[in-house]
């Protein structure tokens, strides 16, 4: 009997190196991927920047680090990173998602998204990277808006716990340049516009319109959805598809309230007020830049539906009515009555 002891004794501890090294390399998958979840409508995504983009099959599935995902109109997704931390997407979004170790780099092409971000550990990073700013946090949340056209990069980072560290950013020859940094907390915004005029970045309280938006009420009943799993510390990654499916009825209806948005939030800050049109409303706008105008609103071309024709018509009319600079009082009672169309309430 005593000839087995030495060989039992080799084998336990071999035994527990290869269940120690298995269990490294399971938890090593696990922390390499994220979980994405289709909460409604079309999402695609692709794997390499020279891919091409392929629709999600599985209402939800994992996919690797540096992973593209993108949203269709009237579609939204949520992320569920390694450490718990929860982003969702709002409809025609593209993001790229990098997660290393304890450093996650959102990198945000165009459109919006809410991020419930987890405390980072020391040493660790989470930042949301849009082409004008870099918005940097130790755990928090916030969102971050992004409009990308041929003239303008618009960017918006608002703050609802918390601190945010955004820096306004300039990038040559593939490298990043911080030109000024600003720290924002819990309803502020900070806006950062670059055009042909310059650009500037402005910070602020967080609008009411902002605040009663769809988008913005949306993420709020998301926000108690992460918090109740994680305040009775159930497991973010297999509850949240669940309880978001509990409370689809009312999440998607904020998605289709939004058709009922008013054309002056989506304009970009050429166009006066749609509701108060005069003979100086051509002041200040470059009617040569209308079809970039018209190419900014694409992304909302499902909302509108069957309006979205007569809403181009009405633009590229407002683009040559004011190429001799003023509008007559026959443009302006034509134009008035076309875009009495599209201010909703």
């Amino acid at each position: 009997m005593k000839k087995f002891l030495p060989i039992v004794a080799v084998i336990i501890p071999c035994f527990c190196v290869i269940a120690a090294a298995a269990t490294f390399f399971v938890l090593r998958s696990q922390n390499s991927t994220f979980t994405l979840i289709n909460d409604s409508g079309k999402i695609s995504i692709k794997t390499s920047p020279n891919g091409n983009y392929v629709p999600m099959t599985d209402p939800q599935a994992d996919y690797p680090s540096g992973t593209f995902v993108k949203t269709d109109a009237t579609s939204a997704a949520e992320v569920i990173l390694p450490d718990n931390s929860v982003i969702s997407l709002d409809e025609s979004t593209e993001v790229q998602i990098n997660y290393q170790s304890n450093n996650v780099d959102i990198q945000q092409l165009v459109g919006k998204t809410w991020n419930r971000v987890e405390t980072v550990t020391k040493g660790g990073s989470y930042t949301v990277t849009t082409p004008t700013t870099v918005a940097a946090v130790r755990g928090t949340i916030f969102g971050v808006d992004a409009l990308v056209t041929n003239s303008i990069s618009d960017s918006q980072i608002y703050v609802q716990e918390s601190n945010v560290d955004v820096s306004r950013i300039e990038r040559v020859n593939g490298t990043i340049n911080v030109l000024e940094k600003q720290s924002i907390a819990a309803g502020e915004l900070i806006h950062a516009l670059k055009d042909s005029s310059g650009f500037d970045m402005t910070r602020d309280n967080i609008s009411d319109a902002l605040k009663n938006s769809n988008w913005f009420k949306r993420n709020l009943l998301v926000d108690d959805i992460y918090k109740e799993i994680k305040n009775r510390r159930g497991n973010i990654r297999t509850e949240l598809k669940t309880k978001l499916e509990e409370n689809h009825p009312k999440l998607l209806q904020f998605i289709q309230n939004r058709q009922a948005v008013s054309l002056d939030t989506m304009l970009t800050p050429g166009y006066p007020n749609l509701s108060d049109f005069s003979t100086t409303s051509c002041t200040g706008f470059d009617s040569t830049q209308t079809e970039e105008y018209i190419a900014s609103l694409d992304q909302y071309a499902s909302m509108f539906g069957a309006q979205y024709g007569p809403l181009v018509d009405f633009l590229k009319a407002y683009g040559k009515d004011c190429t001799d600079g003023v509008l007559d009082s026959n443009e302006v009672a034509q134009l008035q009555a076309m875009a009495q169309t599209f201010n909703q309430p």
